[in-house]
């Protein structure tokens, strides 16, 4: 059975300005072997009668493990957390270093899941009051020493962290980027559009790295974009398409975040000179095309992501000079 879903997110910066005294000033380092022993740090804290137990996993493995079953009863909300999580168990050696991964559950109900590789906290919730979990989460990632550069997940879900985050380190929060998930189940066609469509190879490496870098400084604010090295990977592994039109490449669409019935589409990119002529239309449609051909008994989902400028879903927090 098909359907759509239409799910709004928020990302909250958390920016460290001034002497940086918001909180620790390094990230705790992991030491050596602690994947390896595959050992869960557990706490518990009890509040209003209520018993929280967060585990911090040593892997993707153990996160999966534990909240896999959870995550996909809400597949396209959970697509984020769920498939970064899954891209580092498949691949380990492209995992960021030091990734951190937790849950929060009280009693057999997952509250919260959180995941950050020193990037932005990804926070997911499958709860109407997550609060008592959120303030766990961020209690320990002090204790740990993360400086965390931003939030996201779910509009009230950042926002509710970023309160909590606020009032532990003194930080103060403001409005950022807004960004739309949807799953979609059938294509309808753009209209025609004159070119080709091809998958980047080797020998496209310089190009998209460089539309890469272009996308995330205008669509995201300048935020890192992924390194020369994983995005060569990803290029064999056959993840980037490309549109193009008189003998050379016009648009880009890019194939990420697995989950069993998903697939995420992202980096969507034209040169400025080269857009409203329908490149990029055309790229995503062919390639959402292919990733729902059917693989089995059902189509696989598809997941989307568009982002608009300083909407009040996006915070960022600082120390409040």
């Amino acid at each position: 059975m098909a359907f759509f879903v239409f799910f709004v997110f928020s990302v909250v910066k958390l920016a460290w300005w001034g002497n940086g005294r918001c909180g620790h000033k390094e990230r705790r380092e992991h030491k050596e072997g602690d994947v390896a022993t595959g050992n869960a740090e557990n706490t518990k804290k009890e509040t209003e009668g209520i018993v929280m137990k967060l585990t911090v996993h040593p892997d993707a493995h153990s996160f999966l493990a534990e909240s896999e079953a959870d995550l996909l009863l809400r597949e396209p909300e959970a697509s984020l957390i769920y498939g970064l999580a899954n891209g580092a168990r498949m691949n380990p050696a492209a995992a960021p270093d030091g990734l951190h991964l937790a849950t929060v559950w009280n009693g057999e109900q997952l509250v919260v899941a959180a995941l950050t590789g020193g990037h932005n906290l990804i926070v997911y919730s499958g709860v109407d009051e997550p609060m008592a979990a959120l303030q766990l989460v961020a209690e320990d990632l002090l204790a740990r020493g993360w400086q965390l550069p931003g939030v996201n997940g779910p509009v009230a879900l950042s926002a509710a962290f970023a309160e909590i985050w606020q009032r532990l380190t003194g930080c103060t929060c403001s409005p950022g980027i807004a960004m739309r998930a949807f799953a979609l189940y059938a294509v309808t066609p753009p209209p025609p559009t004159p070119g080709d469509f091809r998958l980047a190879a080797r020998s496209d490496l310089d190009l998209v790295h460089a539309w890469c870098m272009a996308f995330y400084d205008e669509a995201l604010h300048g935020e890192a974009g992924p390194p020369r090295e994983r995005i060569e990977q990803s290029i064999l592994a056959g993840d980037y398409y490309l549109w193009w039109h008189e003998g050379a490449p016009v648009a880009m669409a890019v194939t990420n975040r697995r989950t069993p019935h998903g697939i995420s589409i992202g980096s969507v990119y034209t040169p400025p000179a080269l857009r409203t002529r329908g490149y990029a239309s055309a790229c995503v449609a062919r390639s959402a095309s292919i990733c729902l051909m059917p693989a089995g008994p059902s189509a696989p989902s598809l997941q989307t992501w568009q982002t608009r400028r300083r909407t009040a879903s996006i915070r960022r927090l600082a120390t409040g000079r």
